[in-house]
């Protein structure tokens, strides 16, 4: 081969020299390649790549921004931005959308926002943060500004920029203010636009966070109940509630207080984003090619003394949970349910044989979190006397009895709450052992009403009865607790 030929044939690289050059995963590279984004060659079979093309993908132009946008686009970042430094304009309008995006995030940050929501409008792009689990209106942007400012977040995500008529999600990596953080983009085509929403995760790349089951504030009758489960050496903990409940949280601080020198834990979740320093974690989601049951079938070769898994969804995976429960495995587990008794009915309504569920089962933990009173501007309340008989009613009911006397709180709204009256959030609890004449009621199919009343004659408040508690201690306030838990009042 002369040297004239080996000018006009460019090097080849492959598949994984490519891949470590864009720092992207297989499957968004496999994403890439089907959507057309990124262009290669098959040669024998392989995916080979041209430096050039690599180098095209990485310099790719943004998405078009009109002249007439720009000077709303300046005055956005002049906005979201409190102080910019000096000299530190950026220059070009890519750049301008990313300092623009930089500060979203940000505020996101500062706030300590769960989920940033990025909404067309007909009159511009809403920005919406989530905050103590509320949707907050923060920004409405000039409509010109949604698509390259979701086109830029897309970049990011290494999602396909091109594609704006097919949902699309994504994970990446983020550095800013000095932290980590790990956040989960969604996008949604929405009448000619695209919807957005950013979770955000504070991150640990092996840098543990490690959640105390003391500070969960499970009083202290729930706390021994708990305990007393995580003692034994077999059976199966359930923690349960909807999604934004705080389950993991409470599965991560269950799954600390087992994780011991002498005792092997094997944990599954979708989504690694607490590290447990001693338990072996395994993530099994789309971008790792690992279902939960094919891990939980994996954790069985491995001699466990505990198996943990962090969203059981499918019938398969129960039925092997219980079977590591009934075959001398301590196993924690978390479903999305509303209680004791609607997770006990919603095995049943799954085919899940009520004794083999019956005899693994120690208890349920239910858990829903309400927002709690701002430390800082936290006044005397007087409620509606109508509305503290109802409350009086329900609690008892639900196996709390409220005293007669009750200096009730609420929240005057200062600059830390930004008026809001609250600031962060409490979760309620309702603890649930499965023995005596609760563990028969589940064996032959008891009726979900059945089951509450078995489960307040045993000594275990519901939620609403743990709220009415928190508010008599003037953790959150009576109103708080009516709108965080209307749907549960069914008496």
């Amino acid at each position: 081969m002369n040297e004239s030929r080996m000018e006009k044939e460019p090097e080849m690289l492959s598949a994984e020299a490519a891949r470590q050059i864009l720092g992207i995963s297989r499957t968004t590279m496999h994403r890439l390649l089907s959507g057309g984004e990124l262009h290669g060659s098959k040669v024998g079979g392989q995916w080979r790549f041209r430096r050039a093309d690599l180098d095209a993908y990485v310099e790719r132009a943004p998405h078009d921004i009109a002249a007439a946008a720009l000077p709303a686009l300046e005055a956005e970042i002049r906005w979201w931005t409190p102080a910019p430094e000096s000299g530190a304009e950026a220059a070009t309008s890519e750049a301008k959308i990313g300092a623009l995006a930089e500060a979203i995030l940000a505020l996101a940050m500062r706030r300590e926002a769960s989920d940033i929501h990025i909404e067309p409008r007909a009159d511009g792009a809403l920005i919406r943060l989530r905050d103590d689990g509320v949707l907050d209106d923060v920004r409405t942007l000039p409509l010109p500004l949604l698509a390259p400012l979701v086109a830029h977040f897309k970049k990011l995500g290494a999602l396909n920029v091109a594609e704006t008529r097919a949902p699309q999600h994504g994970r990446a990596n983020l550095s800013l203010g000095g932290a980590d953080w790990v956040w989960y983009l969604a996008t949604l085509p929405v009448g000619g636009n695209e919807t957005m929403t950013i979770q955000l995760t504070p991150h640990p790349p092996m840098a543990s966070m490690r959640a105390e089951l003391g500070d969960l504030g499970l009083p202290n009758e729930e706390l021994k109940r708990v305990e007393a489960w995580l003692g034994q050496p077999m059976g199966l903990i359930l923690v349960v509630g909807p999604q934004e409940s705080g389950k993991n949280t409470t599965l991560t601080a269950l799954m600390s207080r087992v994780t011991k020198p002498e005792c092997k834990v094997m944990a599954v979740e979708e989504n690694l984003d607490v590290v447990v320093p001693g338990a072996v974690q395994v993530e099994a989601n789309g971008a790792t090619g690992l279902s939960v049951a094919e891990a939980l079938h994996a954790f069985f070769r491995h001699d466990p003394d505990v198996i943990v898994a962090g969203a059981v969804k499918e019938r398969e995976e129960l039925e092997l949970l219980l079977r590591g429960a009934h075959n001398g495995h301590l196993v924690l587990a978390a479903m999305d349910a509303a209680s004791f008794s609607d997770v006990i009915t919603k095995l049943d309504e799954m085919e899940i044989e009520p004794f083999v569920l019956s005899s693994a089962l120690l208890g349920v933990v239910a858990q829903r979190l309400v927002r709690r009173l701002c430390r800082d501007c936290t006044i005397d309340d007087a409620p509606d006397a109508a509305l503290v008989e109802r409350a009086r009613g329900l609690a008892s009911a639900g196996g709390y009895k409220m005293p007669e006397k009750v200096n009730w709180k609420r929240g005057a709204g200062c600059a830390k709450c930004r008026g809001t009256g609250a600031r962060g959030r409490i979760a309620l609890y309702e603890v649930v052992s499965n023995a005596g004449e609760i563990a028969a009621a589940i064996t032959r199919r008891a009726p979900k009403d059945e089951l509450e009343t078995l489960a307040r004659a045993s000594g275990a408040p519901d939620l609403f009865a743990a709220g009415v508690r928190a508010a008599v201690e003037g953790q959150t306030s009576l109103s708080t607790l009516f709108v965080s838990l209307a749907h549960t009042l069914r008496r």
